[in-house]
């Protein structure tokens, strides 16, 4: 565990650069961002409170496995590009400053020499630190008894890294990244399809991809699941939810996701979506798996604060996907 961070100043300067650091944080608000519990600038003294985060930093316990250096590589650099986009650059991005969760998610700390009006050296910086970090990456991790390949990978895209004449942008990393974890997944075990069912699915762990599976349990023939919300598991089970739609049981998700099953792609054909409260991240599945199939999905958003999915239109020919925040407001999620 790290944090709660808390930081006070009394002087002018200090109190003044704790104001503008909380304003970065409100600014960037990113899954792969730390954020604010709490903040209060009166009575002479100004405090900033960080929000604990359930891991280490990446100084500290680097990815292991080649693959999961890859995916940590990809979601690093895809949060860097994100702020890029944003206007927003780090400017003091080391590995002390980059936090990795329990589940291998990468988080940026320490926003105090950070900008909001990033020009071609500030986002220059934060590439020449991402290009030293990822060489720090591959050089932490160990190949293993499968990992030779993504090992491979990873050392080419860390030289390719650290050769470009020009320091490569964290948007092409986060995507060269992101296409070689894609690749270097295992497979995970299922049972084989019915031949008239028969479709290829993947199960790809890249920035774009839901850490979490849909499993067919068992079909019976000629049924349609019908569109329905799906009960959440308790928070303290392990193991995914069983869950029933049309007859047919599936294995969703991970304790604590929030499950719908809707007519998402306008296509008269039922799929899921996804809300992981614990990120804020919302993903669609493309269909409904035949038997022991497992299906990859797409990030469509990241709601900060979202809670839940909204059920009032799920019996809707094309319903709209809306997410429920704590505070009581709504987002509709129009591309997905």
């Amino acid at each position: 565990m790290i944090g709660p961070v808390v930081k006070t100043e009394t002087g002018e300067p200090g109190r003044s650069h704790l104001r503008r650091e909380a304003q970065l944080l409100l600014r960037a608000r990113h899954p792969g961002v730390v954020t604010i519990s709490a903040f209060s600038d009166q009575d002479g003294s100004t405090r900033l409170t960080i929000a604990a985060v359930t891991g280490c930093t990446l100084a500290e316990a680097p990815p292991r496995t080649p693959v999961d250096a890859l995916r940590f590589t990809a979601a690093l650099a895809r949060t860097l590009a994100d702020l890029h986009e944003i206007g927003l650059a780090h400017r003091l991005l080391r590995a002390d400053h980059v936090l990795s969760t329990v589940d291998g998610r990468p988080v940026l700390s320490e926003f105090g020499d950070a900008t909001a009006n990033a020009d071609d050296d500030d986002r220059r910086l934060d590439a020449e630190a991402l290009r030293d970090l990822v060489g720090l990456i591959a050089s932490a991790t160990t190949p293993g008894p499968r990992g030779s390949r993504a090992a491979g990978a990873l050392r080419a895209l860390a030289a390719d890294v650290r050769s470009s004449p020009v320091p490569m942008s964290p948007a092409d990393v986060a995507a060269r990244a992101g296409r070689e974890a894609s690749r270097r997944t295992p497979r995970i075990g299922r049972h084989r399809a019915r031949p008239s069912r028969h479709r290829v699915a993947a199960f790809a762990l890249g920035p774009a991809i839901i850490l979490a599976t849909v499993v067919l349990m068992s079909q019976h023939a000629g049924e349609t699941p019908a569109p329905a919300s799906l009960p959440v598991a308790p928070a303290a089970e392990k193991t995914p939810m069983r869950v029933e739609v049309g007859g047919t049981q599936y294995d969703v998700g991970q304790a604590g996701d929030q499950v719908l099953v809707a007519d998402w792609h306008c296509d008269g054909e039922p799929s899921a979506a996804l809300l992981r409260p614990a990120t804020g991240e919302v993903f669609v599945f493309t269909s409904l798996p035949a038997e022991g199939e497992l299906l990859t999905a797409r990030r469509v958003a990241t709601v900060s604060g979202g809670i839940s999915l909204d059920d009032d239109q799920t019996d809707a020919p094309c319903p709209p996907l809306v997410v429920r925040r704590s505070d009581g407001s709504r987002q509709s999620i129009g591309d997905r």
